[in-house]
């Protein structure tokens, strides 16, 4: 997929003004390879990243390090992080998400992401199962039902979204 090339052209912009000295930053290839570690598992943060790559063997080989290199340091995947800003990570993220369509392994037209505000419980008692895998629109339209309005008139569902109430808290 090309996946390095264009990672570093992404971030590029960046790494223009590294040239006036200090330490090498992190390859940012390696720093999204890392982010990825992260995610598949589900570590907590980016001390847990850096020790759980450095202790791998398996790991190290992803992200091209030999057994006496040092892994990159949870402190400088904070700089790396400041340093790319957001457009940079939305650019990586649907240059993977293109990647996983291309190979069949995303399906839909539509990509929606849900950044509500979870109330925490840390009780056991309490703990419910709250992912419920559906599509974003078939939420709306179970919301719409439970709600008593007809849920086969898009317009009206898609208005029903805008001005339906609790989004306030959500966001």
């Amino acid at each position: 997929m090309g996946f390095a090339k264009e990672v570093w052209e992404l971030c590029a912009p960046a790494y223009a003004d590294v040239a006036r000295g200090g330490r090498p930053g992190i390859d940012p290839v390696v720093y999204f390879k890392m982010l990825m570690i992260d995610f598949f598992e589900g570590l907590e943060s980016e001390r847990q990243i850096a020790a759980r790559c450095a202790d791998s063997l398996s790991l190290r080989g992803f992200l091209g390090y030999a057994l006496e290199e040092a892994t990159p340091d949870h402190s400088s995947m904070s700089v790396i992080r400041q340093r790319l800003g957001s457009e940079c990570f939305e650019r990586v993220f649907a240059l993977v998400l293109a990647a996983l369509q291309s190979h069949g392994l995303l399906q839909g037209r539509h990509l929606g992401m849900d950044s509500s505000v979870i109330e925490a419980n840390a009780s056991l008692r309490s703990l419910s199962e709250r992912n419920t895998e559906e599509g974003y629109w078939a939420y709306v339209q179970r919301l719409a039902k439970e709600a008593g309005l007809e849920t086969t008139d898009g317009a009206a569902l898609r208005n029903f979204d805008r001005h339906r109430g609790g989004q306030e808290a959500e966001q």
